[in-house]
């Protein structure tokens, strides 16, 4: 009878164990992720909108094997708030408690987890997206299945505006012998996921002659140029060795103090305006400003010509 009667307990408890396990099973709950961006007025590191097909590597704290697993945008390209759905193949994470799971989430997606940087030569409007590393966190539990990313910049922005001075002409300022250079910057950086700040190198640039990068023409009824902004991505860094060197015809125009004013910031944009004149260059105050915002025109500093 003894022998009976354990043989019963051990049964019942391994029913039981079986019955638990079905019920964890039956819990469990899959993430919706959606992912937003500030939004603005007009591709994400313009105007904060996200492209058709974005891929995110997202993490789960805490959750073994969860991790870097690749989703991919549902919606169209401009969209400030956009739903993740998982890539071919990739499991998707699932909730098996009402304990809160923190996730993070980076863009742009690599299947090795490592991001390495330059801004020398992918300062292209083509190029750029492959640059504006963003990261993000959400949260979510059993009873709370949707976790909505709030992303945020881990690079810099400059939004360098070069104007037409009344001495000169449109032609004169963009001819084809015209340069605008930066000079001792740095240049190289890398990016580990799921942290939230980018590891910037330390060499820095002598010269970096930005002249063909990323731009937009403003033209007068005539179809003349009146001025040219250029979007830049960069390390966020100190801008205590920066020069900036203007050659316009056949002139130098050197200056450091405007730009060594504020540092590159990440997730800011710093504007700088500047006009060209004939003997000389205005240069519009330096300003940190949000990602997405306009600038607000302050007090200016002249650079004199160095022949």
């Amino acid at each position: 009878m003894k022998a009976k009667y354990i043989f019963l307990v051990a049964a019942a408890a391994l029913l039981a164990a079986c019955n638990n396990d079905s019920e964890g099973q039956g819990s469990k709950q899959e993430v919706r992720f959606t992912a937003s961006l500030p939004s603005s007025a007009t591709t994400r590191v313009v105007d904060n909108t996200w492209t058709a097909q974005d891929a995110l590597g997202i993490y789960a704290e805490g959750m073994k094997g969860y991790v870097n697993k690749e989703y991919l945008n549902q919606g169209q390209t401009g969209d400030t708030l956009a739903t993740f759905l998982p890539a071919t193949d990739v499991d998707p994470f699932y909730l098996f408690s009402e304990d809160e799971v923190l996730f993070k989430a980076y863009y742009p997606y690599k299947a090795d987890a490592q991001l390495f940087i330059t801004t020398t030569s992918q300062n292209t409007k083509a190029d750029q997206p492959g640059i504006d590393v963003l990261y993000g966190e959400a949260k979510a539990n059993l009873n709370q299945t949707n976790a909505n990313f709030r992303f945020k910049h881990l690079m810099a922005k400059m939004v360098l505006t070069i104007k037409v001075g009344s001495e000169l002409t449109s032609a004169e300022v963009f001819d084809t012998q015209s340069t605008f250079k930066l000079n001792n910057l740095r240049h190289e950086g890398s990016y580990t996921p799921p942290s939230d700040h980018i590891t910037v190198g330390l060499p820095t640039t002598a010269e970096w002659n930005f002249t063909e990068c990323s731009h937009e023409d403003f033209t007068n009824v005539n179809g003349d140029i009146v001025k040219r902004v250029y979007t830049l991505l960069l390390m966020p860094q100190p801008m205590s060795d920066a020069e900036f060197v203007a050659t316009v015809g056949g002139m130098d125009y050197t200056n450091t103090a405007a730009f060594r004013k504020k540092p590159l910031e990440a997730g800011m944009q710093n504007n700088i305006s500047l006009e060209v004149g004939r003997y000389s260059i205005h240069v519009k105050d330096v300003q940190i400003i949000p990602w997405d915002s306009q600038p607000e025109i302050e007090d200016e500093a002249i650079i004199e010509n160095h022949e």
